[in-house]
C-alpha cells in the first residue's frame, strides 16, 4: 500500500512539475502560447502580469521539485530489532520508542519535554541519549533523573521488553514551553 501511495505523490508531483515548468516557459516565451489560446492572450500580454504568472509557477516548479525528490530518496523509518528468534524478528520503529519516551517525561513531576533523543542498537539492547528540558526551579535535579531513569528503564523493560544498555539523560532548563505543553 505504501508502493501505491507512493506511486500516486510522484505522478502527481510530475504533472505539477511539468505544469508548472510549461507555465514558466509561457510567461518568459508568451508567442508559443498565443499561438495557442488566444483566451489566454490578454493575461500574458502585460508584463507585470507574466512576472506575477511566472514567480507563482515557479513556486509550484521548486515544491513539486522538492516534492518529487523527496518521494523518490527519503530514505525508510529506521526500525530497531530487539528480539530475535527461530520464528521472527520483533522490531521498534524509532518514532514509537520517541513517542514512549516523550510521554513518559512529560508524565514526570514536574512535566519535561523531549528536546532530542538519539537511539541506537547495541546488540539486543538499546542506547538512548536524550536531552530533556524541564524547570530546574521546581524540583530536586538529582532524584527527577534518578526517577525518570527507572520509570524508563522499567516502561522498556516491563511493557515493551527491550534492555537499555546505556540511557544518557541531558537536562536543560526550560520554563514557559513547558507550562503551555
Amino acid at each position: 500500500m505504501r508502493f501505491f501511495f507512493a506511486l500516486i505523490g510522484i505522478l502527481f508531483d510530475i504533472i505539477i512539475l511539468a505544469l508548472a515548468g510549461f507555465v514558466i516557459y509561457c510567461a518568459v516565451e508568451p508567442g508559443f502560447l498565443f499561438d495557442q489560446f488566444d483566451l489566454v492572450k490578454p493575461y500574458f500580454e502585460d508584463m507585470n502580469m507574466r512576472t506575477q504568472i511566472g514567480g507563482g509557477a515557479l513556486v509550484f516548479f521548486i515544491l513539486s521539485f522538492r516534492g518529487v525528490f523527496l518521494l523518490l530518496f527519503s530514505g525508510k523509518e529506521r526500525l530497531f530489532a530487539v528480539k530475535r528468534t527461530e520464528h521472527g524478528d520483533l522490531t521498534v520503529s524509532k518514532t514509537t520508542l520517541e513517542h514512549v519516551v516523550s510521554r513518559i517525561a512529560a508524565d514526570q513531576t514536574p512535566s519535561a519535554s523531549v528536546a532530542s533523543i538519539k537511539i541506537a542498537q547495541d546488540g539486543s539492547s538499546l542506547r538512548i541519549n536524550l536531552k530533556i528540558k524541564l524547570d530546574l526551579a521546581k524540583c530536586n535535579l538529582g532524584e527527577f533523573i534518578d526517577k525518570f531513569n527507572l520509570d524508563i528503564r522499567g516502561y522498556f523493560k516491563n511493557s515493551l521488553g527491550i534492555e537499555l544498555s546505556r540511557l544518557d539523560i541531558q537536562a536543560e532548563a526550560a520554563g514557559a514551553e513547558i507550562e503551555a505543553a
